[in-house]
């Protein structure tokens, strides 16, 4: 597949224009335009090219292409690492929003996001060991009769000039460089501290979900590390329900097809 898409991409080249594989299943090209809008046309008429007619029925299954583009303002001004980082940085920016068969335009402010990001990240683990990240919990009521019927646990990220991060500030970014499968054990953690402080007290506890990464399921391991988690504090294992994203599941069903 990489091959037929690798000339695929030779063919859409035209004189004065080039192209190569950057890793994995990740393409560039560097194409002549006059106008933005010709980037765009020349992209949508490249897709479908991209594969050959015989690949396609080889595969009879659909590949879609996403693409991070930069326009430079003068081509002639910067080296060609620096415009293949910002095309990159767009590519990257995609991630979380629906990627199919999409350009994403590279701007400055993605710049100042990924630097903000990399100064969370650089934050975070001493944010770990201060217990910066605060559990919540979120009741789950029956609608029928408002009854109590479980509860979910929530994350937020405290930092000590008293601002609040919100998940979908920093834990899209965790799955992205792997400190996710740190960061969920850790949750795990304080959760069942939390619920063997209440069946000390006497409370009577509803089971309460926690998220857990798709990236755990990797490691073979990961269930025996879970359940022995939740065993160091004796926690009655139907205290605990497991919340896994959509795409754990595809995941799930792709291996099992496999």
């Amino acid at each position: 597949v990489l091959r037929d898409i690798a000339r695929g991409l030779r063919r859409a080249c035209r004189e004065n224009e080039t192209c190569g594989r950057v890793e994995k299943d990740i393409f560039a090209v560097m194409l002549a335009y006059k106008t933005p809008e010709e980037i765009g046309e020349r992209m949508e008429k490249l897709r479908p090219r991209l594969l050959s007619t015989a690949m396609k029925q080889k595969l009879g299954a659909e590949i879609t292409f996403t693409a991070g583009v930069y326009l430079p303002a003068d081509p002639c001004a910067e080296p060609v690492k620096d415009m293949l980082d910002k095309a990159l940085i767009a590519l990257s920016s995609s991630e979380g929003e629906g990627r199919k068969n999409k350009l994403f335009y590279y701007n400055a402010s993605m710049t100042e996001r990924r630097l903000q990001e990399s100064r969370l990240m650089e934050q975070a683990a001493r944010a770990l060991k201060e217990g910066e990240f605060q559990l919540f919990i979120q009741p789950q009521v029956k609608l029928a009769d408002g009854e109590l019927a479980g509860a979910e646990a929530l994350v937020r990220w405290q930092r000590p000039d008293g601002t609040v991060l919100l998940p979908d500030q920093f834990i899209p970014m965790f799955e992205h460089n792997g400190f996710i499968l740190e960061f969920d054990f850790y949750m795990l953690e304080v959760l069942c501290r939390q619920l063997r402080a209440w069946l000390d007290t006497g409370f009577e506890v509803k089971p309460i979900s926690i998220n857990q990464s798709r990236r755990h399921l990797c490691d073979e391991a990961y269930l025996k590390k879970f359940c022995a988690a939740v065993d160091k504090y004796q926690v009655p294992h139907e205290c605990i329900v497991f919340e896994l994203t959509e795409g754990a599941f595809v995941c799930l069903l792709y291996t099992s097809d496999a």
